[in-house]
């Protein structure tokens, strides 16, 4: 019974309300403004509310849309008209303010599309975004000019949607300044390291190698350093301004200028050989990368090396003395394995191969254990620190020197000395497999010694004998 009077009380209410409600709709749709009814400048008196409705819809209203909303941004101005995102006014705002005849200077919520504004905003935003720029910098002559990137800007939305309401609640259409947030960036800062890394020459001496018969020559390279401590100690402030650099150069000890004179020079030795192979290293291995420098130091103990008029030359005496090899990928009993120094025995093939075309006496070689990638079979001279030498002696009439070098992913070999003509040799040099049985290959290397076309030694061979079972 209780419950039941509530409901009923609740109910009478309701009706109570709407009853207010119907009432007050009826005297506003009967009631008429008396005189001196305004709002702002537009004299509404004697209207009912429907005539209000109707003039504020096409008197009042159509203003928004002679009117601009003009927003500056990077010196440029853009600008709205109040209708695109349905600036209006309510009529029954607008007829309860005429109706009360005390203050033609209220103003009423101007009410819009705020989907429409957002929208709007948005897009002002995107267009003028002001992205940030990256660092530069530039090499001139021993200089080197860096400039800090800037950082870039764009507008706060929220706030500027603020102003714009703003604008409009108050009727006052004056160019809106919005207020900017900074877009920052790690590549607007100067990155010494990224410099360094991109800048850095290595030196490199001039080089040549026979092409057909002719020297074709590869130009030397001036090295570069970057000094990291003291570049940051000239720049100070890696976000902003302008600074000049001075890299450290190292000049190569050989040039192409100097190659050419010397080679020009009719005192100076000739070519008699010279033999390349490929370098190349996988740069996401580190054993590859310490096996080309292992290369490299072998390369280099043995480059310049003179060899007297029957003096031998011993690949153990010199590159198996030099220092600073690393671990890399090598070969024991035919199985793959680590060690150090692993790769070197390519300077000890190539210059093999060289010795060979320039008519040397090989004295000590053996073939690797395994196939290699870098020399056809049979053309291979391996090296253990602790078993087999490669040697040779000089047999000709005059001095000969060693060049090994490493340029462009390619191991060169050269020996050069006075060429006559009573040792004009041509080297021919043939290699073949005679049998392969239970994973046992054996090859013959022979050599054929022709002057002014006429053999004049045929007889040297050079056996191998190769492990091709698959590499554990």
């Amino acid at each position: 019974m209780k419950a039941r009077k509530i409901i009923i009380s609740v109910l009478i209410g309701v009706l109570f309300a709407l009853g207010v409600i119907a009432t007050t709709f009826i005297k506003n749709r009967t009631y008429r403004l008396k005189e001196n009814s305004y709002f702002l400048n537009y004299n509404l008196e004697n209207m009912t509310h429907k005539e209000v409705q109707e003039y504020v819809q096409n008197k009042i209203n159509p203003q928004f849309d002679k009117v601009k909303i003009k927003i500056k941004v990077n010196g440029h101005i853009y600008s709205m008209h109040p209708s695109q995102i349905n600036a209006h006014f309510n009529h029954n705002d607008i007829f309860n303010i005429a109706k009360k005849r005390k203050n033609d200077k209220e103003i009423p919520e101007v009410k819009y599309d705020k989907n429409k504004l957002k929208k709007f905003v948005k897009e002002l935003a995107e267009k003028t975004k002001i992205n940030p720029t990256k660092f530069k910098y530039k090499k001139y002559k021993n200089k080197l000019m860096v400039k800090a990137g800037s950082a870039g800007k764009e507008i706060l939305i929220d706030d500027l949607i603020e102003k714009i309401d703003d604008s409009l609640q108050n009727l006052n259409f004056k160019t809106i300044t919005p207020n900017f947030k900074e877009i920052e960036s790690e590549e607007s800062i100067i990155n010494l390291e990224k410099i360094k890394k991109e800048i850095e020459v290595e030196v490199k001496d001039a080089s040549f190698k026979l092409v057909n018969g002719k020297r074709v020559y590869e130009n030397e390279i001036v090295g570069i350093y970057l000094d990291l401590n003291e570049a940051k100690k000239i720049i100070k402030d890696p976000k902003h301004g302008i600074y000049t650099l001075y890299p450290h150069t190292t000049q190569p000890n050989v040039t192409v200028a100097g190659l050419q004179k010397e080679h020009n020079n009719p005192h100076t030795p000739n070519v008699l050989s010279s033999f390349s192979t490929n370098l190349s290293a996988n740069k996401n291995s580190t054993l590859d990368l310490n096996r080309k420098r292992n290369v490299e130091i072998a390369a280099a103990a043995t480059n310049g090396k003179i060899l007297l008029p029957g003096e031998e030359f011993s690949f153990k005496d010199t590159a198996g003395k030099a220092s600073g090899y690393l671990e890399a990928v090598t070969y024991s009993q035919g199985k793959k394995t680590k060690g150090i120094g692993g790769g070197i025995c390519q300077v000890s093939s190539t210059l093999f191969n060289a010795a060979l075309m320039a008519n040397m006496q090989i004295t000590q070689r053996k073939s690797h254990s395994r196939p290699v990638g870098y020399v056809a079979v049979g053309r291979d001279a391996t090296y253990d620190n602790s078993g087999p030498d490669f040697r040779f002696i000089n047999t000709r009439k005059f001095p000969v020197r060693i060049q090994t070098n490493c340029s462009n992913n390619t191991l060169t070999a050269t020996i050069v000395g006075t060429q006559t003509p009573e040792e004009n040799y041509h080297v021919a040099i043939s290699s073949k497999v005679v049998s392969e049985v239970n994973h046992i290959r054996k090859a013959v290397t022979n050599v054929t010694v022709t002057l002014n076309g006429q053999v004049v030694k045929n007889t040297r061979s050079f056996d191998s004998s190769y492990n091709t079972t698959p590499a554990t």
